[in-house]
């Protein structure tokens, strides 16, 4: 609970100290919400998937590991969130802790990510060359695993450069002086090339895909017409010529 001391009209206040007030139950309520929807509403989709054997298709597939990556984000970026961003202004877990949350968070993210990219461009192929060979278990497996890898392999160097750091800012007297939980890269030049990086492999590129990939598939299924739609409507017109010309032939007098 919030701390203070009170010597005659002086209160001194504790920066460090837990706070409950409106604020902080309003955004426990949108936390848990989220924490409920996300975690509960992704194990049921793992559910249906693995429990019933019809539903184990390659689409499928991509779908369960897109639930997989939004439980462990919901398992362990939103419980570590609250803590450090509402209920405390420092990092009150152990030391060990803070380069292993950063990581996984890290890794969540670039998973949901890259998974979808996997599937858009499966959905593309499947849609632009419908005659091509579909993805089989055994590629969609090795995608995924693919995914996995570049997924743990991306953020790796979150692990060797997130510490705990006791009093980062020294200049501060207002601010709570224990330990954060930072990402400290020290060579200016290699901290932004490293954050343009992450920021283009988790955001960009995988934006620019997706914007592509689902773009040719709506021009394709909306406003242009495959070769077998054409045919269809030909057929169409033509036996409805069939019909005035017979109709026409039996309304012609005969002398």
């Amino acid at each position: 609970m919030e701390e203070t001391n009170i010597q005659g009209d002086n209160f001194s206040f504790d920066p460090c100290a837990i706070r409950f007030d409106f604020m902080n139950v309003f955004w426990f309520v949108l936390y848990a919400t989220l924490f409920i929807v996300a975690v509960g509403g992704n194990f049921l989709v793992c559910c249906v998937v693995l429990g019933q054997k019809s539903m184990r298709t390659v689409t499928n597939f991509f779908l369960l590991n897109l639930a997989i990556s939004d439980i462990a984000k919901g398992l362990i970026c939103i419980p570590f969130t609250f803590v450090i961003n509402v209920l405390v202004p420092y990092w009150p877990f152990a030391d060990f802790m803070c380069p292993f949350v950063l990581y996984t968070q890290a890794v969540t993210v670039f998973l949901s990510a890259f998974t979808l990219v996997a599937m858009s461009v499966d959905r593309y192929v499947a849609i632009l060359y419908p005659l091509r060979p579909k993805l089989t278990t055994k590629k969609a497996i090795l995608t995924l695993i693919t995914v996995w890898a570049l997924a743990l392999a991306v953020p790796l160097p979150t692990v060797v450069n997130s510490y705990v750091l006791v009093n980062p800012y020294k200049n501060s007297t207002e601010d709570c002086q224990k330990g954060l939980c930072l990402e400290l890269i020290d060579n200016l030049v290699q901290r932004q090339v490293y954050s343009m990086a992450i920021m283009c492999i988790q955001y960009f590129v995988p934006l620019a895909v997706l914007t592509f990939t689902f773009s040719r598939i709506g021009y394709i299924i909306w406003i242009k017409r495959t070769p077998g739609e054409a045919e269809r409507r030909r057929d169409e017109r033509i036996a409805s010529s069939k019909r005035k010309v017979s109709k026409h032939s039996m309304c012609f007098p005969y002398h």
